[in-house]
């Protein structure tokens, strides 16, 4: 494609939702195709971008992966980009730099993005300090159906790191790989934890690398964090009604995101257990939502213990990648813990989750 193009790639849980609707969806010079709202299943410019992102980048293996097909999709964009008279069109994904159960790996979804937008995109890619960055994406997982407990949940991710959240999260790699593909000169790299301390900084160095008009100051935060006795209450509730991530291994997740893949492509109505796994889920949002509003699941706590021989490996390796992550960044990493990060004993005052001022710089 020879359309100015900007790629936000993640990470999960470093502001996505929060740069999607208030950033990149409203930028006066940003054509954006989406996603930018949350909810079950977000929203894209159309059908056929939601089908891209959800399938085609995220589950689509090699051999049924059409690359001319979703070429078209971006294509036919770009017209409507060209009317606009914006500077750059856009997308913006977690799943670009997390893999969940059968779903691509990220180094395919990287080679993907380069041939679909070419070498010359630009490229947005924000880390948060694993120990903080793994407690937040346990939450969201829980919330999302599965049931495993801190420790059970490490032990999954470390013993099967083969394929698993925990080799994702070595930033340095991802970062590599980019600038790689990209070029280093089109990769920008900020920790999420500048946010949390001058939202004012971190937008404007998004918008000089991009060189649009920096007039985006501040960020609201679109995704806050639900109590911790809330989040062991759905725990629990996962583990007796299960759905989804919950459902089992050998399964997506979310797939009630690919209705378009089964219509559009396998020309077919979506499997049942769509909207048995929605109902699951919804029952234990009210039954969770209900217990914290008449204070019977207060006295619920998540329990931070782990194996302490698979912690002390994993923040052995996480310390010395994150050496390697600050060649990409003109920032100390250091005044905000990548180098001393604890994954042990976690507070439950989610201190680490320091959520950002309404204005930046108070």
């Amino acid at each position: 494609m020879s359309i100015r193009s900007y790629i936000h790639i993640g990470s999960a849980k470093c502001a996505s939702t929060s740069l999607q609707e208030h950033y990149f969806d409203k930028h006066p010079e940003l054509f954006h195709l989406g996603c930018s709202a949350g909810g079950l299943v977000p929203p894209y410019y159309n059908p056929a971008v939601k089908l891209a992102l959800e399938w085609d980048l995220r589950l689509a293996c090699d051999f049924v992966y059409d690359h001319e097909r979703v070429s078209e999709t971006f294509a036919d964009c770009g017209k409507d980009f060209a009317d606009s008279g914006r500077k750059y069109m856009g997308i913006s994904s977690e799943s670009f730099t997390m893999s969940m159960h059968h779903e691509c790996d990220i180094t395919q979804t990287a080679d993907r993005l380069c041939r679909l937008f070419g070498k010359e995109s630009k490229i947005l890619f924000i880390t948060r300090s694993q120990d903080d960055h793994l407690k937040s994406i346990y939450k969201e997982w829980i919330w999302g159906g599965m049931p495993l407990t801190w420790r059970e949940f490490l032990n999954a991710i470390f013993y099967g790191q083969f394929q698993s959240l925990y080799s994702e999260l070595f930033f340095d790699r991802i970062a590599e790989y980019y600038a790689n593909l990209f070029g280093r000169e089109n990769l920008l790299v900020l920790p999420v934890e500048l946010l949390f301390q001058n939202q004012a900084d971190f937008l404007t160095r998004i918008s000089n690398f991009l060189e649009i008009e920096d007039c985006i100051h501040e960020l609201p935060n679109a995704n806050k964090a639900r109590p911790e006795s809330m989040v062991e209450h759905m725990r629990q509730m996962n583990e007796v009604n299960r759905h989804n991530i919950g459902r089992s291994v050998m399964e997506p997740a979310n797939t009630f995101r690919h209705d378009e893949y089964y219509t559009e492509i396998l020309g077919m109505p979506a499997p049942p257990d769509n909207d048995a796994d929605i109902r699951r889920k919804r029952q234990n949002v009210r039954l969770t939502q209900l217990g914290d509003s008449d204070g019977s699941n207060h006295a619920m706590k998540l329990d931070w213990t782990a194996d302490p021989v698979v912690v002390a490996h994993m923040e052995e390796k996480y310390r010395e990648g994150n050496g390697r992550l600050a060649e990409y960044l003109d920032l100390d990493l250091g005044q905000w813990g990548y180098e001393k990060l604890s994954i042990t004993n976690r507070s439950e005052d989610d201190s680490g989750w320091r959520k950002w001022l309404p204005k930046s710089g108070a």
